[in-house]
C-alpha cells in the first residue's frame, strides 16, 4: 500500500526530456483535456489557465532557440574578426621579416615571441595582440604606408563591436533561460491542480488518468530509503550472544 505522502509528491518534477518533449507533453495535455470538456467533462474551468500556461511555456522556448542561434551567429562573427587579423599580421609579418630581417629591432618590436602567438590566438589574447600591433604601427608611421594603421584600427573596431555584442546576446539568452524556468514551474504547478482535480472527479478509476496525460513522459521517482520500516539484523561477528532482531 503506498504511504499517504506519495499522493502528495509532484509527478512533474519527474519528467525526463528535452525542452520541446516537454512542451509537446504539456500541449496534448491542454489538448486532451479540452477534447474531454468537449465530450462533457466537468473540467471547463481548468482550459482558460491550462491554455496561458501552455501558450508562455511555447513562447519562451521560441525565444530562448532564437536568442543561442543568434549567439551562434555572433560568435561566428567575432571568430572571423580574429581570423582577418591573423591574416593581417601574417601577410604584413613576411614584408617585415624580408625587409628589416629577423633580428632587427623593428621586427622584435612588431613579434616579440614570433608568431606563436598569433598561431595560438584566442579571445583571451587577441586584445593584447591588437593593442601591441596598433602601438607598433603607430611607432614607426613613416616606415609603413598609413593605410596600414587604419586598416588595422578598422580590425581592432569591428572586432570589439562583434564581441560586445556577443555579451550581450549571452546575457540575453541566460535572461530567456530563465523565464524558461519561471514558465515551466508555472505550467507543471496547473497540471497538478487539473491532476487533482480530475482525480477527485475520477476516484477509484486511475485508468482515466491517460485520458488527460501521455504518462510514458514521466519517470518513477527513485525510492527512498526507510530505516524505520522493516526490521534490523545485528549479528556480533565472533560472538554466541544471540542476534538483536528490532521491529
Amino acid at each position: 500500500m503506498k504511504n499517504l505522502e506519495s499522493y502528495l509528491e509532484l509527478p512533474f518534477e519527474y519528467i525526463l526530456a528535452s525542452r520541446e518533449k516537454i512542451c509537446l507533453f504539456f500541449e496534448t495535455h491542454y489538448e486532451s483535456l479540452n477534447y474531454m470538456v468537449t465530450a462533457g467533462a466537468p473540467f471547463a474551468s481548468l482550459l482558460t489557465p491550462t491554455k496561458e500556461a501552455v501558450v508562455s511555456l511555447r513562447s519562451c522556448i521560441g525565444q530562448t532557440t532564437t536568442s543561442i542561434a543568434q549567439q551562434k551567429s555572433t560568435t561566428y562573427t567575432t571568430d572571423e574578426c580574429i581570423d582577418i587579423f591573423v591574416k593581417f599580421v601574417k601577410t604584413k609579418e613576411a614584408k617585415v621579416r624580408d625587409k628589416y630581417g629577423k633580428d632587427s629591432a623593428l621586427y622584435i618590436e612588431f613579434y616579440p615571441n614570433g608568431m606563436k602567438p598569433f598561431n595560438n590566438i584566442s579571445k583571451k589574447s587577441v586584445d593584447a595582440l591588437l593593442e601591441q600591433q596598433i602601438a607598433a604601427y603607430k611607432n614607426h608611421p613613416n616606415d609603413f604606408p598609413p593605410e596600414l594603421l587604419i586598416e588595422l584600427q578598422k580590425i581592432s573596431d569591428n572586432y570589439h563591436e562583434a564581441r560586445q555584442n556577443q555579451q550581450s546576446k549571452k546575457s540575453q539568452t541566460k535572461e530567456k533561460q530563465q523565464s524558461w524556468d519561471e514558465c515551466l514551474e508555472i505550467m507543471k504547478d496547473q497540471a497538478f491542480v487539473n491532476l487533482l482535480t480530475i482525480a477527485k472527479e475520477y476516484r477509484g478509476k486511475p485508468d482515466k488518468i491517460k485520458l488527460f496525460f501521455d504518462t510514458s513522459i514521466i519517470a518513477p521517482p527513485k525510492p527512498k530509503e526507510n530505516t524505520e520500516s522493516g526490521y534490523i539484523l545485528d549479528i556480533p561477528a565472533a560472538s554466541k550472544k544471540p542476534a538483536d532482531i528490532s521491529f
